[in-house]
């Protein structure tokens, strides 16, 4: 009899520790992560120029975001109004990585970073990292203990890295903690890992939407290259033929007309004439007259 409870009271809390691992983790991305990233933000990009800078770079954020995210950020209605708390972790990753010049770790951004790479771009994309592998169990809302401890050393470490490095202080480190140990509510609970699927949803369009546009760019860029490269030898080509029937003209000085090959062999010879043969029979010439005329005179 005893050992009947034991077994049940096994199998009825091992489930919710569990889920209560996922839903730490959802909240260190959704709420202390995302906060974090807003903060390198404004570091980066003033609060108040943060309109300014989404203006400017309109362009190129446009051919990154998929539409709701253009939406958020381009309507009319966020025009004026947009600030860093407006952003969710997925816009913010996009705009650290592409308008506010930070610079990449050594594996390039997009990249799992090298273990003791602690840049900030290294940071940045470990929490992303993190991120998608603790997505992966949002069908099921659990985390065994093993994977939790693994996702919350690496995610907290980070956090307490990019602290250390730009904000300075203890306020994230003492959020992690108090996060790691306090009691979850389960609206609250609930509330996050559903704003976490969304998130993962969202990210994972961006992911992979860009991806096959880019493609279909590249693929036209490709082509049309190709077209100018083949109408530039066609040119070429006609410049290449003229000139040919140019230098094919008798009047041309050209290697293949035969006044060229004796002008290249008599040169030297008059200029060896005129040169050194020349002066020495001036010389030997007025010698003579000088004889004839002393000569003359006995």
């Amino acid at each position: 009899m005893s050992g009947g409870p034991a077994g049940s009271t096994s199998l009825y809390f091992m489930p919710q520790i569990s889920t209560e691992n996922y839903s730490r983790l959802c909240q260190l991305i959704m709420k202390i992560c995302s906060d974090l990233l807003r903060d390198i933000l404004s570091r980066y990009i003033k609060p108040a120029e943060l309109r300014s800078e989404l203006d400017k770079n309109k362009c190129k954020l446009e051919k990154i975001m998929n539409q709701q995210q253009k939406q958020l950020i381009y309507s009319v209605a966020c025009k004026t109004s947009l600030a860093a708390k407006d952003l969710d972790i997925s816009l913010l990753y996009i705009l650290l990585r592409n308008i506010c010049n930070i610079p990449s770790h050594k594996n390039g951004w997009g990249k799992q970073p090298m273990k003791g790479d602690n840049s900030i771009s290294a940071c940045i994309e470990r929490i992303r990292f993190q991120r998608n592998l603790i997505s992966a169990h949002s069908t099921n809302g659990d985390v065994d203990e093993a994977k939790f401890h693994n996702y919350w050393d690496e995610l907290s470490g980070t956090v307490l890295e990019i602290e250390k490095q730009l904000i300075g202080g203890e306020s994230y480190e003492r959020a992690v903690k108090s996060l790691l140990t306090c009691d979850l509510s389960p609206s609250r609970t609930a509330t996050y890992q559903a704003e976490f699927k969304r998130l993962h949803e969202r990210m994972e369009k961006w992911e992979r939407t860009p991806r096959r546009k880019r493609g279909k760019k590249r693929k036209h860029h490709s082509s049309s290259n190709r077209n100018e490269m083949e109408g530039i030898e066609k040119r070429l080509k006609c410049l290449e033929d003229e000139q040919n029937r140019k230098k094919s003209k008798p009047n041309g000085q050209h290697p293949s007309s035969v006044k060229w090959y004796l002008y290249q062999l008599l040169f030297p010879v008059v200029d060896l004439i005129l040169c050194y043969y020349f002066p020495r029979f001036l010389s030997g010439y007025t010698g003579i007259q000088r004889f004839h005329v002393h000569t003359k005179k006995y």
